[in-house]
C-alpha cells in the first residue's frame, strides 16, 4: 500500500518560502550603500516632523486592532498615542542586496538596518473593567533595532510614479526599548503592565512584519494626473483659471498666481563655511576592557569628543546585541562636523558603570590628519591607555572612521533661500556647532520654506484676484459712463 502524501498547507508554504529566503539573505554578499545613507539622513532631518505624524496615523490603528481582537488581556481599554517625537539620527543602512524580480515594474531588495536614535512615543493606557476605569502615561524612550529588512517598489504609470512600498522583517528582529514613569506615575511598581508593555512593543508588534507579513503602503496618484489624463491639461488649465482668476490669459494668469514653475528647496539650511567636512565614526565594538565587578555590574560606554562636540554612546545592556563581559558591542554611528581635519584629534573615552568602582576604564586619540581625506572608511583597533593606578590589561575598540570634504555647489541657491526664509521669520535664532544643531535648524527651515511658498501662493491668489475684480470694475464704470454721455447728447 503506497504511503499517503499530504500537500503542505499554504501558511506552512508561505513560512517555508520565508525562511529559505532568510536563509538566502545570510548567505548573499551585500554592497555598501553610504549614498543611501546620506540621502536618507538629509531626508529624514528635512520631513522629520511629517514622518513623526505619519508613523503616528500608521501604529494607531494597529494598536486598536490589537486591542479588539483580543490579543491583549481584557482590562486594557485602549492604548492611545498622545505624542511621537524622533531625533535627529535617522536609521543607518548597511549591507544592501538587491533581489531579481520577474515583473519589470517591481523594485526588490533586502538591506540591514540600525537605528539608535532617541525616538520617544507618549502612550496612554486605559485599564479597567465595568465603571472602574483609569488612565496611566507610560513614556517609551530608547528605541534600539537592528534587523534585516525586505523592501519593494512598485512602479506606477501616473505621478508620483510609485504605486507600492512594501516593507517587511526577514526575521525577527532585535529591538529594545527603555519604559519608565511619565509624571508621578510609578509604571515600575506594576510589573505586570511592564512585561506586557515590553512584550508588546518588543515582540508582538514586530511579528506583524515578519515575512511573509508585510506592511503594504499605498501611494495614490495626484488628482491633478488624474483629471489630466481624463480630460487633458488644456481643460484642467482653463477650469483652474475660471475658478480662482476669472481672466482670459491662462498660461500668464496661472504663472503670476501661482507657483506652477521649478520647486524650490523643500528646506535645510546652509552649514558655515568653516566647517570643512563631516566625520563619520562608526563605533562597533571593544576587545578585553580592563573592566571590574561581575558581569551584572558592568555597563561598558563610550564618549566620543571632537573640539566643542561630544557625543555619548548607548550603555552596553541598552543595545539589542548580546555581548560578553569585557568585550561590548555597540554598532552605533555618529557624525561630526570637522574644521581643520589637518590639526583636529578624535578623542575616545571608554567608561563604566559606578557599580564597579572603576568607572573610568582607557582613553585614546585618533589623529584626523590619520584618516584618509578620499572618502573611504578606514577601520581600525584602537588601543586604550591606561587611567587607573596599576591597570595592566589595556583593551581596545574597533572603530570605522570616514571623513567626506563638503562640495559646494554655486549653481543651487535653494538653501541660501531656504536659509533666508529661516531668517525672515526668525526662526534661525541659535548658532550651528554640530550634527543635532545643524538638524533642529533645518527642520524648522522645512516648515519655514513651506509656509513661505503657501503664503507667496495665497497672496498672488489674492492679488490676482484682486487686480481683475478691478479691470472688471473700471471696464464697468467705462461703460457706465459712454452709456451716460450718449444719453446726454442731444438727438
Amino acid at each position: 500500500m503506497s504511503p499517503l502524501h499530504c500537500r503542505p498547507c499554504p501558511a506552512a508554504r508561505a513560512a517555508e518560502r520565508a525562511a529559505r529566503q532568510a536563509a538566502l539573505v545570510e548567505k548573499s554578499p551585500g554592497e555598501s550603500v553610504e549614498w543611501v545613507n546620506m540621502c536618507f539622513r538629509k531626508i529624514w532631518r528635512v520631513y522629520q516632523r511629517g514622518l513623526e505624524r505619519w508613523v503616528s496615523d500608521l501604529l494607531q490603528p494597529v494598536f486598536d486592532g490589537l486591542v479588539q481582537a483580543g490579543s491583549l488581556p481584557t482590562w486594557l481599554l485602549r492604548l492611545r498615542i498622545v505624542e511621537l517625537t524622533f531625533d535627529h539620527e535617522a536609521p543607518y543602512f548597511s549591507n544592501m542586496r538587491r533581489r531579481n524580480s520577474r515583473k519589470d515594474s517591481d523594485l526588490t531588495g533586502v538591506v540591514d538596518l540600525r537605528y539608535t536614535g532617541g525616538a520617544r512615543m507618549l502612550l496612554m493606557l486605559e485599564l479597567g473593567q465595568g465603571r472602574w476605569r483609569f488612565k496611566i502615561p507610560v513614556l517609551v524612550s530608547d528605541l534600539d533595532v537592528q534587523c534585516a529588512l525586505w523592501l519593494k517598489l512598485r512602479l506606477a504609470p501616473m505621478c508620483p510614479w510609485i504605486g507600492t512600498i512594501s516593507l517587511a522583517f526577514v526575521g525577527p528582529p532585535a529591538v529594545k526599548v527603555q519604559l519608565s514613569p511619565y509624571n508621578r506615575v510609578r509604571l515600575m511598581r506594576i510589573p505586570v503592565l511592564q512585561n506586557l508593555l515590553n512584550q508588546l512593543l518588543t515582540v508582538d508588534l514586530p511579528a506583524l512584519m515578519v515575512l511573509p507579513e508585510r506592511l503594504e503602503i499605498s501611494v495614490p496618484p495626484s488628482v491633478t494626473s488624474i483629471a489630466e489624463a481624463a480630460v487633458g491639461r488644456d481643460t484642467i488649465m482653463r477650469a483652474v483659471a475660471s475658478a480662482v482668476l476669472q481672466v482670459d490669459s491662462l498660461e500668464q494668469a496661472l504663472l503670476a498666481a501661482l507657483p506652477l514653475g521649478p520647486q524650490a528647496a523643500a528646506g535645510g539650511v546652509s552649514l558655515p563655511d568653516f566647517f570643512r567636512g563631516e566625520l563619520t565614526v562608526l563605533l562597533r565594538e571593544g576587545r578585553d576592557l580592563p573592566v571590574w565587578g561581575m558581569p551584572w555590574q558592568s555597563n561598558p560606554w563610550v564618549r566620543l569628543v571632537l573640539g566643542d562636540q561630544a557625543v555619548a554612546s548607548r550603555r552596553d545592556s541598552e543595545t539589542s546585541t548580546k555581548s560578553r563581559h569585557g568585550s561590548p558591542v555597540w554598532n552605533q554611528e555618529v557624525q561630526f562636523l570637522v574644521e581643520v581635519p589637518e590639526k583636529q584629534v578624535l578623542e575616545i573615552y571608554v567608561n563604566d558603570s559606578h557599580l564597579t568602582g572603576r568607572p573610568k576604564v582607557g582613553k585614546a586619540i585618533v589623529q584626523l590628519k590619520d584618516v584618509p581625506l578620499t572618502g573611504h572608511p578606514m577601520s581600525v583597533w584602537v588601543p586604550l591607555e591606561p587611567v587607573n593606578p596599576g591597570q595592566t590589561r589595556q583593551g581596545e575598540v574597533l572603530l570605522d572612521i570616514t571623513f567626506k570634504h563638503f562640495e559646494d555647489d554655486e549653481q543651487d541657491s535653494g538653501y541660501r533661500e531656504a536659509q533666508e526664509y529661516a531668517r525672515t521669520m526668525q526662526q534661525q535664532s541659535e548658532q550651528i556647532t554640530d550634527i543635532r544643531s545643524a538638524a533642529a535648524a533645518s527642520s524648522r527651515a522645512a516648515v519655514a520654506a513651506s509656509a513661505a511658498i503657501s503664503a507667496i501662493a495665497m497672496t498672488k491668489a489674492a492679488a490676482a484676484r484682486a487686480a481683475a475684480r478691478a479691470a472688471q470694475a473700471a471696464k464697468d464704470a467705462g461703460a457706465a459712463a459712454l452709456n451716460t454721455a450718449a444719453a446726454a447728447l442731444p438727438h
